[in-house]
């Protein structure tokens, strides 16, 4: 899966929303209830639940942005990565089971990056607005 997120002006479990800026068939980036950042669709992000294709295993109630979060705790699942690199990731093609992202690549490629005060500021103002369950 190869994407480019882009913060939006949604909130979810107190974590800003991230939407794919290529047409992504799986749009949405959003912390879940379970405190773990996961990628999927419209329906799991509103519903702030973990079901999704991809998921960060940290569990980082402080991590407002992707870029945050360990590149080596990734997982994912069949609908997300490509048959032969699954199986030799340790998936099977009959399950959905997860295996970890080897080549997880997680940049800030716009605008302030995260680690930057006003940035961070900017990150925890927006998880504070109304909506931000």
């Amino acid at each position: 899966m190869d994407a480019r997120y882009v913060i939006t002006d949604r909130v979810v479990n107190g974590a800003p929303v991230w939407v794919a800026q290529n047409g992504n068939r799986y749009p949405l980036m959003w912390r879940a209830g379970d405190g773990r950042t996961h990628i999927g669709k419209e329906a799991s992000c509103a519903a702030g639940d973990k079901k999704g294709v991809m998921y960060n295993a940290e569990r980082n109630p402080e991590a407002l942005a992707p870029t945050q979060l360990p590149l080596h705790t990734w997982k994912s699942n069949k609908y997300a990565t490509l048959g032969p690199q699954f199986t030799s990731a340790g998936g099977s093609g009959d399950s959905a089971g997860w295996v970890w992202v080897p080549d997880m690549h997680v940049t800030a490629v716009h605008g302030l990056d995260d680690a930057e005060p006003a940035m961070a500021a900017a990150l925890r103002q927006l998880a504070a607005l109304p909506g931000g369950q």
